[in-house]
């Protein structure tokens, strides 16, 4: 079943006040351009809402819409598809009896995911696997997370990518 567009106003929508991405003058310049260029990018890459119409991906997108003064935009009617998530949601939560964790790493997909999953089942715990590589903005958004478990390699990413590239030459 696909699922359709729905054409709502822009000012409808709210941006997330938790967003931690930032967009530079050249990057919003770049992203205008081409919404300018190629406009079914939009179609493709849609802004993603939650039930209260807050952006949960497609920050920028929106940013660069406003910039334009764009009135209407197209979303994603989510509702059949948030089903079939809570749906396997709830059939994973139960074969493992409730010992779960959401893997998260404080970007959009596993955001969705948590929220999803904390809508359901409110206890469960989220696992962040900190590389030491983290943009400070996901830093922020994890840290602002309620029951995040941070867990750290033994070695860390940046010497274990130097004990790599020495071995392959």
């Amino acid at each position: 079943m696909e699922i359709e567009l729905k054409k709502v106003k822009l000012s409808e929508i709210q941006p997330n006040p938790d967003n931690p991405r930032q967009i530079s003058k050249p990057d919003m310049d770049r992203l205008l351009k081409s919404l300018q260029e190629f406009p079914e990018m939009l179609k493709i890459r849609e802004i993603v809402t939650d039930e209260n119409m807050v952006i949960l991906g497609g920050n920028m997108r929106y940013q660069a819409l406003k910039a334009q003064k764009v009135k209407d935009c197209e979303i994603k009617d989510l509702d059949y598809k948030i089903e079939l998530a809570k749906n396997n949601i709830f059939e994973w939560y139960e074969y493992f009896q409730g010992k779960v964790y959401v893997a998260y790493s404080g970007g959009k997909d596993s955001s969705v995911l948590l929220h999803l999953v904390r809508g359901m089942y409110p206890e469960v715990p989220a696992v962040y696997y900190k590389t030491g590589l983290e943009w400070p903005e996901i830093e922020k958004m994890v840290n602002k997370t309620e029951n995040v478990v941070k867990i750290r390699p033994r070695i860390p990413f940046s010497q274990k990518i130097q004990v790599l590239a020495s071995s392959a030459f």
